[in-house]
């Protein structure tokens, strides 16, 4: 985790009061509401929350990658620079996609072309944003690997994505992302499948990245102990909601939201009783609701021990709780 304060006053990419949703004017579905965060330079934002809370909906709206139909943006905007994406023309989003802000996919294994060799695959990625004659290209694409820290670049530009590991494929995902010298990257669970050594070797990289670039990152995640590693901020979402947001340590030491909490409660630790064994782990019961607008109140109070009838009646606000510290709860900081 790192911070360059003295570009961290001015955001990079200003997402605001982002919906997406499915239909026309008349049977819409909203998928994710009022969803607003800002990246700035040199810092990571994770966003975190269960599968269908809508973190890679949201992800993918910044580069308008969204599967349209049937999903398109409802309202909102995602301001980068002066350019507002979700408005912005196909010509103006194609000059901004890789160049200003790239996305690592979750899946390297079916976000490689398989019959291309990983060499032929950096040069399209480098070419899409510069032209260069065959030495410079080549030099730009073992530059690259050894951005990535990839051993041997002069052997794996050969390969072909099947003949490399699960965490040499993710590497070279990266590459092709910092390909256009991006200000922003998006990383989508970037460490999915992938041993606990090869995610922090994969994380670590990323963090150098970041360093060494100013790069802003976003990262997609479900798990808490990167974000208490590797995250300046963090954003919780649920149902297509952010509950609570602010510094990454203070949401993790001092939780607000009850879906937070119990998330935190659910990850395995190191801590245990006198007798050795491990603390039972906490349950949140029930799912994420697959129809948002089916809940009139909170969309949490379903799962909620703390919910009383005002949380079933109406949704709260994000409101600020502290400094930076903002939670969408009646009662927040409350236990069960």
């Amino acid at each position: 985790m790192n911070a360059l304060t003295e570009f961290a006053v001015s955001p990079v990419l200003d997402v605001h009061a982002l919906q997406l949703g499915i239909g026309g004017k008349d049977a819409q579905r909203k998928l994710v509401r009022d969803v607003s965060f800002t990246l700035r330079r040199g810092r990571t934002l994770a966003l975190v929350g269960e599968s269908g809370s809508g973190k890679t909906l949201t992800a993918l709206s910044i580069l308008r990658l969204l599967p349209d139909p049937p999903v398109r943006i409802l309202d909102g905007h995602i301001r980068f620079g002066d350019t507002d994406l979700a408005h912005v023309t196909a010509a103006g989003l194609r000059q901004i996609r890789g160049s200003g802000v790239a996305m690592i996919f979750q899946e390297p294994q079916s976000a490689l072309n398989p019959v291309m060799s990983i060499g032929r695959q950096l040069r399209e990625a480098v070419l899409a944003h510069e032209k260069l004659d065959r030495k410079a290209l080549d030099a730009r694409v073992h530059e690259l690997l050894e951005l990535v820290r990839l051993p041997d670049p002069a052997r794996i530009v050969h390969e072909f994505p099947h003949r490399l590991s699960g965490g040499m494929r993710q590497r070279v995902l990266i590459a092709i992302a910092m390909a256009g010298r991006p200000r922003v990257l998006i990383a989508d669970e970037p460490t999915t499948a992938l041993d606990v050594t090869v995610q922090r070797e994969i994380l670590d990289m990323l963090a150098g990245l970041q360093e060494r670039f100013g790069v802003a990152i976003l990262l997609i995640t479900h798990d808490l102990g990167l974000v208490s590693d590797y995250a300046d901020e963090v954003a919780v979402m649920y149902a297509g909601r952010i509950v609570e947001r602010g510094p990454a340590q203070g949401v993790l030491a001092g939780p607000l939201h009850p879906y937070t909490r119990g998330l935190l409660g659910a990850r395995p630790g190191l801590v245990r009783h006198g007798d050795g064994k491990p603390p039972r782990l906490a349950e949140i019961s029930g799912s994420v609701p697959a129809n948002l607008d089916s809940i009139a109140g909170c969309p949490f109070s379903p799962r909620c021990p703390l919910a009383g009838e005002q949380c079933r009646l109406r949704a709260p606000e994000l409101l600020v709780a502290a400094d930076g510290h903002f939670v969408s709860c009646f009662k927040q900081g409350l236990n069960a």
